[in-house]
């Protein structure tokens, strides 16, 4: 019936929308962390600073090029926009799957 598939519909829009509401903010962190600390550190006047406080400079920008992540080690990868894309082609291919099984049994 339709109202069955505008509840499953409903279901999954409201299940595709909380993963994007994770994701969006984790890709911004990815991209924020980096370009903030790298510019901070390379907007100061390190070439006035003594030779100790410029390595630790340089230790600060090798740092920051390793962005800061959300994960779950061995249980979600890096949250991202990539990771998002991926989620709904395994999901799309799921019920795909599903659709295919559903008409064959019929």
């Amino acid at each position: 019936p339709i109202s069955i598939k505008i509840q499953c519909i409903s279901f999954i829009f409201s299940g595709l929308s909380e993963v994007f509401m994770y994701t969006w903010p984790a890709e911004h962190l990815i991209h924020i962390s980096g370009e903030i600390i790298q510019q901070a550190v390379f907007d100061t006047q390190w070439y006035k600073q003594p030779v100790a406080l410029r390595k630790y400079l340089q230790i600060i920008m090798l740092k920051a090029q390793n962005p800061i992540i959300i994960a779950i080690p061995c249980v979600m990868p890096a949250l991202s926009l990539n990771y998002y894309t991926s989620y709904l082609s395994t999901i799309f291919s799921y019920f795909t799957a599903l659709r295919i099984i559903m008409q064959n049994g019929e």
